[in-house]
């Protein structure tokens, strides 16, 4: 989680982002980071941990140092017909789907639509 949670703050790091944060603080001794997004473009949704930028809330530290997930939104999802695009082979994206729906993370439905179309990968 540490690792999403960095993967975060990069994605918040430059002006010309999508991508925001808010620290809010809670108490004396509470401190948290929400981290969620503005309109964006699909291809911004392929940078690591941008499908979790929904709202998620880190407790940090009051120096912003990770210490647990607070709170996790819905999973992200797209309207029917939507779909992202990702530059990997046939064989590699097949195997990111078997592990995903074999771990709960892919439904059924998802998994037998990216099998029979692998140049695109439904969401969750």
């Amino acid at each position: 989680m540490k690792e999403l949670y960095n993967n975060l703050l990069a994605l918040c790091e430059n002006d010309d982002t999508p991508f925001f944060m808010s620290d809010q603080v809670l108490g004396e001794d509470e401190f948290y980071k929400i981290f969620s997004y503005h309109f964006t473009d699909k291809d911004s949704w392929l940078l690591p941990g941008a499908l979790e930028s929904r709202g998620i809330m880190f407790e940090t530290t009051e120096g912003g140092d990770f210490i647990r997930i607070a709170s996790r939104p819905m999973q992200k999802f797209f309207n029917r017909g939507e779909s992202i695009r990702i530059n990997k082979s046939n064989e590699e994206l097949l195997e990111v789907a078997k592990d995903a729906y074999e771990t709960g993370k892919l439904s059924e439905d998802l998994y037998l639509q990216l099998v029979s179309d692998p140049n695109c990968v439904p969401t969750r």
